[in-house]
């Protein structure tokens, strides 16, 4: 849902910027429409943005800190406008924040655009180029072993537990996502089928490769706790 959040978002601000821009180019019939819904969507976006802002919370130490940083601006900058322009309605002082405070939203939207993709791109060549190999327990004392793996948008931290070189037990002690809840059983299947190359969970393959390797990385290490 953070990312529908942020798409609609996108579309209401790119509105709101454009009834500045329909003024300037005296596009009359565009510039009357906007200004018809122009109040309703400078509410819906605090509203909406709000949401989107409870929605990624959990994930925002993911994101770099200029994605994070540009949309807080945004979304501080936006409600200063709206307080101006349709809760104080100044009109002394709304053309001067109109102006200076639109400029901020729209370089906010553009930095906040491509840093977020600049990290999804990275995130997605990460999880793209993991490879899990089984390890062979036979190597492998008893006791417990801690591993993780940072996926960028996906962490995952485990315990496995291995007793007369078999897996016991995988306890997933953290597991940091935003869509891949579904891949946590992966867990079990990998003490059922006594490999960690296990097949991925449907619908949640990304997370499930990260805890894929997690384990891996934990069997590998071998730090005993």
């Amino acid at each position: 849902m953070g990312i529908v959040t942020g798409y609609i978002l996108l579309v209401a601000t790119i509105l709101l910027l454009f009834k500045f821009l329909a003024k300037r180019l005296r596009l009359r019939k565009v510039n009357a429409f906007l200004m018809k819904i122009h109040k309703y969507l400078a509410f819906g976006f605090l509203a909406v943005g709000a949401v989107h802002f409870a929605l990624v919370f959990k994930v925002l130490w993911t994101r770099s800190v200029w994605v994070n940083a540009s949309g807080i601006v945004i979304w501080i900058v936006g409600l200063a406008l709206t307080i101006v322009c349709h809760v104080m309605k100044d009109h002394k002082r709304e053309i001067h924040f109109h102006r200076a405070f639109s400029l901020i939203i729209g370089l906010g939207l553009a930095v906040h655009v491509i840093t977020y993709y600049v990290d999804f791109g990275n995130y997605q060549s990460i999880v793209g180029n993991i490879h899990v190999e089984n390890v062979d327990l036979t190597a492998v004392e008893d006791g417990d072993y801690i591993g993780d793996f940072d996926g960028g948008y996906i962490y995952a931290k485990v315990k496995v537990t291995v007793k007369d070189h078999k897996i016991e037990g995988v306890k997933l002690l953290k597991h940091l996502n935003e869509r891949g809840q579904k891949a946590e059983a992966i867990v079990e299947t990998m003490v059922n089928e006594q490999t960690i190359d296990v097949d991925t969970v449907t619908n949640a393959t990304n997370s499930s490769k990260v805890i894929k390797k997690a384990c891996e990385n934990a069997l590998l290490v071998r730090d005993r706790q």
